[in-house]
């Protein structure tokens, strides 16, 4: 199981993950989530960069409008080995014989300035391992080519379906 979730910015891309990690956590099955999810970071009520948290609660910049970083999106500057701190241990795969669901958020312009980050997303996604993960619309190289994997199921996420792309994942975990 293979599933990209895509949309417009703001359309509830990290609402669907954190919902479905939720459902899933609370029905007491045993399988392992593993990933990040992504969020604002906001200062006096606005948005002045974003930050990463994994599963268990580890928390690091991934960007910041006061950033001297050179990798940047907009006005953010991009904080690649904070990111990496992060994000690369929650995408280790472990044991086999262990029943695992990727849910990585996301998969954007911001998270691809890493090597070491496409590496290993390209790593999980040869895996035999169920992967859900939100990816931009567009904007790297990368994103097209994990788009254009074998085996995928590509979901945009609009106003209709929003409501219910978390409960569909969470009825394939008997499947995993």
């Amino acid at each position: 199981m293979k599933i990209l979730i895509t949309g417009k910015p703001g359309i509830g891309k990290t609402t669907v993950i954190r919902n479905a990690a939720a459902k899933i956590k609370s029905a007491g099955n045993d399988v392992i989530i593993r990933g990040f999810f992504t969020g604002e970071i906001r200062e006096e009520g606005r948005r002045v960069g974003f930050m990463v948290e994994d599963w268990e609660g580890c928390k690091g910049t991934l960007s910041h409008i006061e950033s001297k970083s050179n990798f940047r999106v907009g006005r953010y500057g991009v904080e690649i080995d904070a990111f990496e701190k992060i994000a690369l241990p929650s995408l280790e795969i472990p044991q086999k014989n262990k029943r695992i669901l990727f849910l990585i958020d996301e998969i954007g312009k911001m998270e691809c300035f890493s090597e070491k980050f496409r590496k290993k997303i390209r790593e999980i996604f040869e895996s035999d391992h169920a992967v859900v993960s939100t990816i931009a619309m567009g904007g790297h190289p990368f994103i097209h080519e994990i788009k254009s994997l074998p085996d995928i199921t590509l979901i945009r996420l609009d106003m209709k379906n929003r409501s219910l792309v978390a409960d569909k994942i969470v009825r394939t975990i008997p499947q995993i």
